[in-house]
C-alpha cells in the first residue's frame, strides 16, 4: 500500500512541475510549494473547474480594459494556458504591455518571482501609484 502511495505521489509531483513550469531545473523547494498549493486544492473542486478550460471565454470583455494600463505576463513554455492566448488579449489591448518570459511556465510567478516583481513594480511607476525614485 505505501509504495502504491509513493509511486502516485511521484507520479503526480512529476505531473505537477511538468505542467507548472517552463524549466527542468527548478528549485526543489519551490516545487514542493506548487505540490502542496495543488494537493490542497480538494479533487471535487478541481473536477467542477476542468470544464471551464474548454468553455471559459470572456474576450467580451477586453474592451473595458482598453482604457486602463494593463500589463500581460505569461511563460513561453505554459502547457496550460499557452502564450499565444496572452498575445491574442495584446491584440485586443494594444496598448497594453505585453511580458513573455522565457523558459516559464503556468507558475511564471513562481518561477521567475524577480521578473514578474520588476515588472509589476514598472507598472506601478508608469501609474504614478509608486514614486520612479522608490524603484
Amino acid at each position: 500500500m505505501e509504495r502504491g502511495r509513493r509511486a502516485t505521489a511521484d507520479l503526480f509531483a512529476g505531473l505537477i512541475k511538468r505542467y507548472s513550469f517552463g524549466s527542468r531545473d527548478v528549485d526543489p523547494a519551490v516545487a514542493r510549494f506548487a505540490e502542496r498549493l495543488i494537493e490542497s486544492t480538494p479533487i471535487d473542486v478541481v473536477a467542477e473547474f476542468y470544464p471551464a478550460f474548454t468553455e471559459h471565454d470572456k474576450s467580451g470583455a477586453l474592451p473595458a480594459f482598453r482604457e486602463i494600463p494593463v500589463l500581460i505576463l505569461a511563460g513561453d513554455k505554459d502547457l496550460v494556458t499557452p502564450s499565444s492566448h496572452s498575445e491574442a488579449i495584446a491584440d485586443e489591448l494594444p496598448d497594453a504591455e505585453l511580458v513573455i518570459v522565457p523558459d516559464a511556465g503556468h507558475l511564471v510567478m513562481l518561477e521567475h518571482p524577480e521578473t514578474v516583481t520588476d515588472r509589476l513594480a514598472d507598472l506601478l511607476v508608469r501609474i504614478g501609484a509608486v514614486p520612479a525614485e522608490a524603484r
